[in-house]
């Protein structure tokens, strides 16, 4: 029974971990953020839907309608592309068919992943094929931008404003990565430090390297220095149809999340 106990506590734990971690990220990317009872909210003005949008919903479904059209008016009132994330605790229950009736389609689906350092593979420089370095200066900062523009099919010109977030107002809780092969970068991926929980975002692996392993290296890269600092958990989101393939690095799934974007 006590194990039970115990493993129900640490489930939640990561779950409460996998949910907090993506507003903390952009708060303290120092996003414009609106927090209340009911939402949170992002706004970067950044043209693009993966930085604006809607990351927590709970919505009394009493005054569900009207709500949710009030706070998509928002984001078309400052011409902002956008994004509604749902997963299974948000509210109201039926909040994916009342977005499809506000003309949000699903776009597509996420997993948030937990580590909790025990298990992990061990690393070895020496066997990898995959040089991975920390950025620590403009230029490599801009490899980063491009490559990461590329690799999201984003304009150059939107993601190098996402770049200029991390780099404005000081010293911030992140640092960025790039991954190369045969001196040719072929993916990107950035740490936040969140306590003793790190998050990895930002992982792209070119188009041309994909399925060879480049993101799974990149991956047990970022665990082992996460582990070397200190950390006691990492957190990872990943498309859904790619989850599986970081299972073996020791990462157990948290849950699922449900992208929504304006119709066009």
């Amino acid at each position: 029974m006590l194990r039970t106990r115990s493993k129900d506590t640490a489930t939640q734990k990561a779950l409460r971990q996998v949910e907090e971690n993506v507003s903390r990220f952009w708060s303290d990317l120092g996003a414009e953020m609106h927090f209340s009872i009911e939402k949170t909210q992002v706004f970067t003005n950044i043209q693009h839907p993966m930085f604006n949008g809607v990351l927590r919903s709970s919505i009394p479904s009493t005054v569900a309608s009207n709500r949710v059209s009030e706070i998509i008016s928002q984001f078309q009132k400052r011409e902002l592309p956008f994004r509604w994330i749902v997963h299974n605790g948000s509210k109201p229950g039926n909040l994916r068919k009342l977005l499809n009736d506000k003309g949000l389609g699903h776009s597509e689906s996420w997993a948030g992943l937990y580590h909790t350092l025990e298990n992990r593979e061990p690393y070895n420089p020496k066997t990898q094929t995959i040089s991975i370095q920390p950025i620590t200066n403009y230029d490599a900062m801009m490899i980063w931008t491009a490559n990461f523009a590329e690799c999201m099919d984003i304009p150059f010109k939107e993601a190098k404003k996402y770049a200029d977030l991390f780099t404005r107002q000081g010293v911030k809780p992140f640092r960025h990565f790039i991954a190369s092969q045969d001196g040719v970068c072929v993916g990107v991926a950035t740490l936040y430090f969140l306590s003793k929980v790190v998050g990895i975002y930002n992982l792209t692996v070119k188009k041309s390297v994909r399925g060879n392993g480049v993101g799974s290296a990149i991956v047990n890269y970022l665990l082992h220095h996460s582990k070397k600092i200190g950390s006691e958990g990492v957190v990872l989101y990943v498309p859904s149809n790619q989850q599986e393939g970081y299972f073996h690095n020791g990462f157990n799934h948290i849950m699922d999340f449900d992208i929504f974007e304006a119709n066009h």
